[in-house]
């Protein structure tokens, strides 16, 4: 029987590098991990239809992510409304927005809740199903965002994965996410890139030592060291990394074409 034979540029740039990232749980000071969800909001935002005006470029934010990780690890799937106090969920913004996902790997999930925008109508400003993680997406006035992923207690045979992502300043339910309108023509002070306005100010991370007050024990991994049948093993990327190559090695000689 012949081996399966695959298009390399489908196998090596889309379903590895998804393995890949499903196989560990990367921390909130990983590189590739703040890239990934800074480059997917962004890419999202910045293609918005119909196109926005005031759409601001997402920033990531230490201390956004530190609250993230924190509800993560209490694994209750549900909103923090915790975030909606000030000095909760960030030190100096107030009016959090959250948006939470429960899968069973730690692929990047930001376009999930973007498909949300199907039942959005941006002329009346009305939702026929459930849009409120979208509209937390594309978020005009957003330009904080932080996120983690923690693995939970096996649900129906599955470990769950626990994403979170926190903005600010958060969404306001009922109000529209932007105005309509030539990309950044609401924002002339601004730097247009890539259709978002982007302020180097807006950018600055300056409260690193800050940690969320209701999670005293942050810091201290809640994640066993080795499966126990109730969490994920935390793998490094280098794991990831090594065994790609071994993968791509074998399909380069024997899969592709």
């Amino acid at each position: 029987m012949p081996l399966l034979r695959l298009p390399c540029g489908l196998l090596f740039e889309h379903l590895l590098p998804s393995l890949c990232l499903g196989l560990f749980i990367p921390d909130i000071t990983d590189n590739v991990f703040i890239r990934t969800y800074v480059e997917l909001h962004n890419r999202l935002r910045s293609n918005v239809t119909p196109q926005a005006s005031n759409m601001r470029y997402l920033a990531w934010d230490s201390s956004l992510a530190k609250s993230a990780k924190s509800w993560a690890e209490e694994c209750k799937f549900t909103l923090a409304k915790r975030c909606r106090e000030k000095g909760m969920c960030h030190p100096t913004l107030s009016q959090v927005g959250q948006n939470i996902w429960i899968g069973t790997t730690s692929v990047p999930v930001v376009d999930q809740w973007f498909k949300q925008g199907e039942y959005y109508d941006h002329d009346k400003g009305t939702c026929t199903n459930i849009c409120t993680y979208y509209t937390q997406v594309v978020w005009a006035e957003s330009y904080k965002v932080g996120c983690a992923v923690h693995s939970c207690a096996i649900l129906s045979g599955y470990p769950r994965i626990f994403t979170v992502c926190n903005y600010a300043p958060g969404a306001v339910q009922g109000e529209r996410p932007f105005e309509l309108g030539e990309p950044c023509s609401g924002c002339p002070e601004d730097e247009c890139v890539d259709n978002l306005c982007r302020n180097p100010f807006h950018e600055e991370d300056q409260y690193g030592n800050w940690t969320p007050p209701w999670d005293p024990h942050f810091g201290v991994s809640r994640r066993t060291s080795s499966w126990d049948g109730s969490s994920l093993p935390i793998l490094p990327p280098n794991y990831c990394f090594v065994s790609l190559f071994v993968i791509h090695s074998f399909f380069s000689c024997c899969c592709c074409f």
